[in-house]
């Protein structure tokens, strides 16, 4: 075993070698140039993976600040209040990503607000919150995708 970082270890392969990796819930591959806010919006969270796909891109997962910094910047630049995240609340009122990792686990945030503790969904405003919502929404949002 080794804390060395990835690209400072080489493994090979020998028989009867079991080579182990840690897992980084925080990871990600999802370089920051590469999110976006749609141009289509949406009062249905459900519509999240093919409004990202009509726009060659994904639903967004947000892991590291420099993720959340660019889809601020890419709200922002939106002129949209707000768009739609994947993460969504738990019954306890934890922000969770899809992945089941909380929002907390990877970011230092105090910008996550609950207006109503009966909602489930979740939106990143314009100061960089994450703020819950309903599905379907009395307005349409666009969504925060990467490509």
């Amino acid at each position: 075993m080794t804390n060395l970082a990835p690209e400072n270890v080489t493994t090979r392969a020998a028989p009867g070698a079991i080579t182990l990796f840690k897992f980084d819930p925080c990871a990600t591959g999802v370089a920051a140039l590469n999110i976006f806010v749609t141009n289509a919006r949406t009062r249905n969270v459900n519509k999240q993976n093919a409004i990202c796909t009509n726009e060659n891109g994904r639903p967004l997962v947000i892991k590291t600040e420099e993720q959340r910094q660019k889809a601020l910047q890419a709200v922002q630049k939106s002129w949209a209040a707000w768009a739609w995240l994947t993460a969504t609340f738990t019954s306890d009122k934890v922000l969770q990503w899809p992945d089941g990792t909380n929002v907390t686990q990877c970011l230092t945030t105090k910008g996550i607000v609950v207006i109503s503790p009966a909602e489930q969904y979740s939106m990143l405003d314009g100061l960089g919150n994450f703020v819950d919502s309903k599905s379907p929404s009395i307005l349409e949002y666009p969504v925060l995708c990467y490509k």
